[in-house]
């Protein structure tokens, strides 16, 4: 008997779900539309799902599980998307926009309605949805969790214009997501050296969740105020 592992990860699984989605996306193939539409949804909503998931874990791994009394109980209950999402604002400092809350809801409904019951949506709504969740998956990659979905090797193959060229929603949004307009109301944010929660480090280093100053994030900033104590408590 083989006493080879398979093993995925947090992260790989939901990378996993990504590539999925993207060449669903991308290179169609012989698969009819409403069923590439159908599974690019189910990939989306699930790494999404586990992407929030990954950056819990990052905060403390106690905080995927729906009773964090019952860490690190593999059998017991882990939280869904609404409550990883909700306790990633509440302890993680996650802040996005009005647009982007609205679009991890929608894409949950319709994965909910795609999973236990009959669903309809059209066309363009699909490609609205997969396209511009899509966007919001590179965007929380690169920004919350430090990971770039498209690889240097990747990009030498053409991936992300093939992805761009396949759907204008995923390259408007992308785009955007690029402009001053979109980097002004995102501020930059970094984990707390303690308690690893979120920090807007450009208003203040100081943690709202745990009240250490981070100094090192501080210095960053400001090249005038140095402690020659690393930790100065």
């Amino acid at each position: 008997m083989s006493t080879e592992k398979i093993e995925f990860s947090i992260m790989d699984n939901a990378y996993d779900s990504i590539l999925h989605a993207i060449d669903l996306l991308a290179y169609e193939g012989d698969i009819e539309k409403a069923t590439r539409y159908k599974r690019a949804i189910s990939s989306i909503s699930h790494a999404i799902e586990l992407l929030f998931k990954e950056r819990l874990r990052r905060i403390h791994p106690s905080l995927i599980w729906e009773n964090v009394d019952t860490y690190p109980d593999i059998a017991a209950k882990t939280v869904g998307l609404d409550r990883a999402f909700l306790r990633l604002q509440k302890i993680g400092g996650f802040r996005i926009g009005e647009k982007d809350e609205k679009l991890i809801k929608s894409i949950k409904r319709v994965r909910n309605a795609i999973e236990h019951y009959t669903w309809s949506i059209s066309p363009e709504e699909a490609e609205y949805i997969i396209g511009a969740s899509l966007s919001f998956i590179f965007y929380f990659c690169e920004s919350h969790l430090d990971r770039a979905i498209i690889g240097y090797e990747d990009s030498r193959r053409g991936v992300m214009g093939d992805l761009m060229a396949s759907n204008k929603y995923f390259a408007q949004a992308h785009e955007f997501r690029r402009t001053p307009q979109f980097l002004n109301q995102t501020t930059s944010k970094e984990s707390c050296e303690y308690c690893r929660a979120l920090i807007d480090v450009a208003s203040n280093p100081t943690c709202d969740k745990c009240g250490h100053v981070n100094w090192k994030l501080y210095n960053k900033k400001t090249e005038d105020f140095i402690f020659d104590d690393d930790i100065p408590f």
